[in-house]
C-alpha cells in the first residue's frame, strides 16, 4: 500500500504541471433541441445507425434533423414506455430490442413493433430484486445486467429464466454495484470497478475475482487490454492480461470525473462535472483538456455522458444543455483573426510578398503584413505618405507589375513602390475637376498593358524605358469595370461590375468598343482555363464558362450545387476550382461533358460552422500562393488552407425510412416503418408517403437525396435535401422503391435502400375474372353465332329454293321459246325460201320473200342466242369460251377466210351472268362478221386470255382497212362500244385505209372471283 502511494506520488510531481499547461482548442459545440428532457444520462447508436438518448424524462431517437420521443403513457397503456428516469446503460440486444432501465423496473423496446415491453417491477417478490438493473450486454443467449447491491443478474432470452450472480461477501457488506460501467472483455469475464477494487466475473466458472482491493474505483472503460480506471487522486490503467498497472495523476479529485468513452482511435476521453472534456493523450499519457460545453457562460452545467457514433462524432450528454454534437477534429480552415479575438479585419485585397509574407488589403486599417506560421500581423507603412484623415480607407489592391514595382491604391489615392525601394510614391492621377467622389478601385493587366480604373475613370500606365518615368494615360472616361481579357487577333474582353461584358477590339493603340456580349450582369472577377482555353468569370448571378471562339457560354447557378451565386473570387488548384461568394466557400469538381457540350460541375460547400470567417467574402480578396496556398478574404478576416488536405466527407452508408404512410395511415400497425420492407396491399391503398433519412451526421444539412419508384418513374429523381416522396393513384402492380442519398462530395451510397410494392387488382381485374367473363364472351359469341348461322343458313337455303326455281323458269322459257317461236320462225323461213322457187315470176315478190326469209334467219339465230345465254347450264366461263369458239368458227367456215383461234386451255370456275356472257358473245361475233364482209382480207386472228382479273380480247384481219370517222355509224361499230361500255370494260379500234384492223376490248370478271 505504502509503494502505491509513492507510486502516485512520482506520477504527481511530474504530470501535474503538464496537464495544466496545455492549451485548450476551440471546440465548438452544437446544442440540439427537441429532446423530451435537457438531462441526458446516456447515449447509445443502435445497429440501424440511429442514436439514441436516456434522459430525466424518457427515451429519444435522433435521426441527424429530428428527435422522436417516448414517454410514459399518462394513462399507463401497454406498449408504453414505464417510468420516466433512465439512468443507465441502454444496450441492443440480437434482436433489435433496446433494453433499459427506469426507476420503476427493466423493460426492453420491441424497436420492430415500436413498442415497450416490461420485464421485471422494481419491488419484485423475489429476492434479487432488491435494487436497480443496469444492462450491460447480450452474450449468447444470455443477456447480463448489473444489479444495484448484489452483482450480476442473467436472463435466458429463450428459457426466460433469471440467475443471480452475488458478490463475494455481498450478503455480509452490500455494495452499490456500478453496472453502467461494467466492461465485458469479449473473453468471458466482465469486469465490474467498485469502492472496494476492481471485480471480474468468468462465465465459464461463475466466480468473482477481486484485484486493486482496497482501492476505491469509480468510473472505467476498456480499450482492448488496458482497462482505464477513475480513482481518487486519478486514473490508473490496467492491463487484464498481466494486471500491469500505470497511473496518471490528476488535479481534481475523482468524484468531479462523471463519465468515460473512447474513440476509434482507442484514445480515451472523460468528462467532469465541470463540464470539462479531456483525454488521454496517446504518447504522453497525459490527461488533456480539449473543451469546455459552458464556453464562457456563467452558469456550470456537468457533463453526464461521452459517446463516439460509428463516424466518430463526439455526443455529450450534459445535466441541463441537453444533447450536444462536438466538432472535436481541427478545421479544416485556418482562421485569423481567431473566434476570441474580438477584432474587426475587413479584407479587400491580397498579395504575397517575396519573403512569403501576405499583405492584407484592409477597410480602415490600411495595409498588415500578416505572419500565418505566428499569426500575427503588422502595419505596413506607405512612407513617406502619412494618412491625417479620419475618414476610414479602403485598400482597393495591392498589385506588382511586369517590372517588379509594388502598386496600391489606398482611397482615392496611388502608390508606387519601385523594384529594389523601401519608399512610396505617388503617382497622380490626371483628372480634371473635384476629386471628392474619386477613388481607385482596381488595377488591371492585359499582356504587357497595365491599367488603373477609379470611379471617374480608367487610365493606362505609361513607364519610360529611359527615364523610368511612370505616368499615366486616360483611356475611358469611367472606371467600372472588373477586368480586361486579353483574347486574341485584337480582341479583349471587359467584365463590367454592374453592366455585363463587352467584346473590344483595339484600335491604333486604343480600345475601341464592339458589341455586348452579355448584359444585366455583374462580373467581379476572370480566370483563364489552361486546358480548354475557356474563360471563368465570377458574376453576381453564378459562375459562368464561357467559350470566347463561339461567343457562347453556360451559367452555373445554386440549382447546380453552389451555395451562393453571387461569386467574389475564383482560384484554381489542379483540376478543380475554388470559389468565394456571400454562401462561402465552394469546391467546385468540373466534369466534362459530351462532345462540344459544357461541362457540368459537382460542388462542396463550406460555410461558418466550417470555420470561415463568415459566410460573405469580398471581391479582389483571394490569392494562390506560390506554395499552392489558398487565401479568401471576407468581411470578418481571413482563410487560408492547402486544398489537398481538405478531407472528403463521410461515406453514407446508412439510411433509414422514418415514416410510411398508406393512404395518410401506417403502412403496417404491425410494424415500424424502419422495418417494413415488403408491402402488398389491394387496389385502394394506392396512396403512398415516404420519408427517409440518412443516418451520418457529420453534415447532415447538405446531404442529397434520390429515388425511383421503379414500375412507375422513368429514372432517379434528384430531390437535393428533400427527404420524401408521395406518389397518389398508382395503377395496380409491382413497384419498387428505391432511395438513395449523398455525402457533401456527391458520393453516393453504393447500394440504395428499397422497399417492394405489390398493389393487387380488383377481383374484376384478376385472372380468374378475365377467364369467367372470356368464357362468357366465348359462350354468348358462340349462342350468337350459332343463331346467325342458322338464320343465314335459312336465308340460303331459301335463295337457292329461289335460285332453283329461277333457273326452272328460264329452262321453261328456253325451252318454250325453242319449241314454239323457234319453230314457228324456222317454219316462216322455209315456207318463203319454197315460195321462191315456185311460179312467182314478179320480180319485187321474190325481192321481199329475201327479206322475209333474211329476216327469219337472223331472228332465229338471235332468238339461238338468247335461249343459249338464258340457259343455266351455260352460266360457266368455261362454257362461254367452249361456245364462243364453236360460233367463230362456224362464222368463218364456208367464208373466203382462214381463222387462227387462240383461247385458254384453263380457266377458273367462274359463273358469268347472262347479260355479261351474251355481250362477249355478241361483240366478238360482230367484229368477225364485219371483218368477213368489209374487210376484202383472207385471214382473221382472234385471241383471248385473262388479265387483271378480266378477260381480254385481240382480233385483227389483213383486210383494207377503214376511216373510222367515214363509218362511225355504221358496221355496228356503236354497238361494240355500246356493249363493251355497258359491261364496264374497254375497247380501243385500230384501223387505217389499206391496212390491218386490230380489235382490243376487255371484260372485267373481278366480281366473280
Amino acid at each position: 500500500m505504502k509503494f502505491y502511494r509513492f507510486f502516485i506520488f512520482l506520477f504527481a510531481c511530474g504530470f501535474i504541471l503538464p496537464a495544466m499547461g496545455q492549451e485548450m482548442p476551440d471546440f465548438r459545440f452544437q446544442q440540439l433541441e427537441g429532446l423530451s428532457q435537457n438531462t441526458v444520462f446516456n447515449i447509445t447508436q443502435d445497429k440501424q445507425g440511429f442514436l439514441w438518448a436516456g434522459t430525466g424524462d424518457g427515451l429519444n431517437r435522433y435521426d441527424g434533423a429530428s428527435f422522436k420521443t417516448y414517454k410514459p403513457s399518462p394513462l399507463n397503456t401497454d406498449g408504453w414506455i414505464k417510468g420516466r428516469v433512465i439512468r443507465n446503460n441502454i444496450v441492443e440486444d440480437d434482436s433489435n430490442r433496446l433494453w433499459i432501465g427506469t426507476e420503476t423496473g427493466l423493460q426492453f423496446f420491441d424497436k420492430r413493433k415500436d413498442r415497450f415491453q416490461y420485464l421485471l417491477p422494481f419491488n419484485d417478490s423475489l429476492e434479487y430484486m432488491n435494487g436497480s438493473l443496469y444492462p450491460i450486454k447480450q452474450v449468447g443467449d444470455l443477456f447480463w445486467f448489473g444489479q444495484t447491491t448484489s452483482g450480476l443478474l442473467s436472463y435466458n432470452v429463450q428459457t426466460k429464466k433469471y440467475q443471480l450472480h452475488s458478490f463475494p461477501g455481498a450478503d455480509k457488506t452490500p455494495m452499490q454495484f456500478l453496472g453502467e460501467k461494467t466492461s465485458y472483455d469479449g473473453r468471458g469475464n466482465f469486469w465490474s470497478p467498485q469502492s472496494a477494487g476492481l471485480y471480474r466475473f468468468n462465465i465459464e466458472t461463475g466466480k468473482w475475482t477481486i484485484f486493486l482491493e482496497h482501492i476505491k474505483l469509480r468510473h472505467s472503460c476498456l480499450v482492448n487490454e488496458t482497462l482505464y480506471l477513475v480513482t481518487e487522486t486519478g486514473i490508473l490503467l490496467f492491463n487484464i492480461t498481466d494486471n500491469h498497472t500505470r497511473f496518471i495523476p490528476t488535479t481534481q479529485p475523482g468524484s468531479s470525473f462523471r463519465c468515460m468513452t473512447s474513440d476509434h482511435n482507442d484514445q480515451v476521453w472523460v468528462g467532469d462535472m465541470h463540464g470539462k472534456i479531456y483525454r488521454i493523450d496517446a504518447n504522453s499519457g497525459i490527461l488533456v483538456p480539449v473543451g469546455n460545453i459552458n464556453g464562457n457562460n456563467s452558469n456550470v452545467f456537468p457533463v453526464y455522458a461521452l459517446f463516439f457514433d460509428a463516424s466518430d462524432i463526439l455526443w455529450v450528454g450534459t445535466d441541463g444543455m441537453g444533447l450536444l454534437k462536438a466538432d472535436i477534429h481541427p478545421t479544416q480552415f485556418q482562421l485569423y483573426p481567431g473566434k476570441k479575438n474580438k477584432e474587426f479585419l475587413f479584407i479587400k485585397s491580397l498579395y504575397e510578398d517575396g519573403d512569403g509574407s501576405i499583405l492584407l488589403g484592409t477597410f480602415g486599417k490600411g495595409i498588415l503584413v500578416f505572419d500565418k506560421k505566428k499569426y500575427t500581423t503588422i502595419p505596413l507603412s506607405i512612407e513617406p505618405f502619412k494618412d491625417r484623415s479620419t475618414t476610414p480607407k479602403l485598400v482597393s489592391f495591392i498589385r506588382e507589375d511586369q517590372l517588379g514595382n509594388l502598386w496600391i491604391g489606398y482611397g482615392d489615392k496611388l502608390f508606387c513602390r519601385k523594384k529594389e525601394s523601401r519608399l512610396f510614391s505617388e503617382i497622380p492621377i490626371p483628372v480634371s475637376g473635384s476629386r471628392e467622389r474619386m477613388k481607385v478601385t482596381g488595377m488591371l493587366t492585359s499582356g504587357q498593358s497595365w491599367y488603373i480604373t477609379t470611379t471617374l475613370g480608367t487610365f493606362r500606365l505609361h513607364i519610360e524605358p529611359v527615364s523610368n518615368h511612370i505616368g499615366l494615360i486616360q483611356e475611358r472616361d469611367v472606371g467600372d469595370f472588373s477586368f480586361i481579357q486579353k483574347i486574341g487577333d485584337g480582341r479583349y474582353l471587359l467584365g463590367f461590375y454592374e453592366a455585363g461584358l463587352c467584346l473590344y477590339t483595339e484600335e491604333n493603340g486604343s480600345l475601341k468598343f464592339n458589341k455586348f456580349l452579355v448584359q444585366n450582369m455583374g462580373f467581379k472577377c476572370v480566370l483563364n482555363d489552361q486546358g480548354s482555353n475557356m474563360l471563368w468569370f465570377g458574376t453576381d448571378k453564378g459562375l459562368m464558362l464561357f467559350d470566347p471562339a463561339k461567343e457562347n457560354f453556360r451559367l452555373y447557378t445554386e440549382s447546380d450545387g453552389l451555395s451562393n451565386g453571387f461569386v467574389y473570387g475564383i482560384l484554381e488548384s489542379g483540376k478543380e476550382l475554388w470559389l468565394s461568394s456571400n454562401g462561402g466557400l465552394s469546391n467546385v469538381k468540373i466534369i466534362p461533358g459530351k462532345e462540344g457540350a459544357f461541362p457540368s460541375i459537382r460542388c462542396k460547400n463550406y460555410s461558418l460552422k466550417d470555420g470561415l470567417q463568415a459566410n460573405e467574402f469580398n471581391t479582389g480578396a483571394y490569392l494562390k500562393a506560390r506554395d499552392g496556398t489558398l487565401f479568401f478574404g471576407g468581411i470578418n478576416g481571413l482563410n487560408w488552407f492547402d486544398p489537398s488536405g481538405i478531407k472528403p466527407a463521410n461515406i453514407i452508408t446508412k439510411l433509414a425510412i422514418t415514416k410510411l404512410t398508406v393512404n395518410d395511415s401506417a403502412a403496417d400497425k404491425n410494424l415500424s416503418a424502419e422495418y417494413v420492407r415488403n408491402l402488398v396491399l389491394n387496389h385502394t391503398q394506392n396512396n403512398l408517403y415516404f420519408q427517409f433519412r440518412a443516418l451520418e451526421f457529420s453534415n447532415p444539412g447538405f446531404t442529397h437525396y434520390a429515388y425511383q419508384l421503379t414500375g412507375w418513374d422513368k429514372g432517379w429523381i434528384y430531390s437535393n435535401e428533400n427527404n420524401e416522396a408521395r406518389y397518389n393513384n398508382l395503377p395496380p402492380g409491382d413497384y419498387v422503391f428505391n432511395v438513395k442519398a449523398s455525402n457533401n462530395d456527391g458520393v453516393w451510397m453504393k447500394e440504395p435502400y428499397t422497399v417492394s410494392i405489390q398493389i393487387l387488382p380488383p377481383f374484376w381485374k384478376k385472372g380468374w375474372f378475365y377467364a369467367l367473363v372470356l368464357l362468357a364472351m366465348l359462350s354468348v359469341i358462340v349462342w350468337i353465332t350459332k343463331l346467325f348461322s342458322q338464320r343465314k343458313l335459312k336465308k340460303e337455303i331459301e335463295k337457292l329454293e329461289q335460285q332453283k326455281a329461277l333457273e326452272m323458269e328460264r329452262m321453261r322459257i328456253s325451252q318454250e321459246m325453242h319449241d314454239d317461236i323457234g319453230a314457228g320462225l324456222t317454219q316462216i323461213s322455209l315456207i318463203s325460201e319454197s315460195a321462191k322457187f315456185h311460179s312467182l315470176p314478179d320480180t319485187n315478190i321474190r325481192h321481199e320473200l329475201d327479206d322475209i326469209a333474211s329476216t327469219s334467219r337472223k331472228l332465229v339465230d338471235n332468238i339461238g342466242e338468247i335461249i343459249w345465254s338464258l340457259h343455266p347450264q351455260h352460266d360457266s366461263l368455261e362454257i362461254l369460251i367452249s361456245h364462243l369458239r364453236e360460233q367463230l368458227n362456224k362464222l368463218t367456215e364456208y367464208a373466203a377466210f382462214t381463222c387462227s383461234i387462240d383461247f385458254p386451255e384453263q380457266v377458273p370456275s367462274l359463273v358469268l351472268n347472262n347479260q355479261l356472257r351474251r355481250n362477249i358473245l355478241l361483240v366478238c361475233k360482230e367484229i368477225v362478221h364485219n371483218a368477213i364482209k368489209y374487210s376484202q382480207g383472207n385471214h382473221i386472228s382472234i385471241q383471248a386470255k385473262l388479265e387483271n382479273k378480266g378477260l381480254a380480247f385481240v382480233i385483227s384481219d389483213n383486210g383494207v382497212g377503214f376511216d373510222e370517222k367515214i363509218v362511225k355509224k355504221g358496221n355496228g361499230l356503236d354497238n361494240i362500244r355500246k356493249r363493251v361500255n355497258e359491261s364496264g370494260g374497254q375497247v380501243t379500234i385500230e384501223s387505217q385505209i389499206g391496212q390491218d384492223t386490230t380489235y382490243r376490248f376487255w371484260f372485267p370478271i373481278s366480281e366473280y372471283y
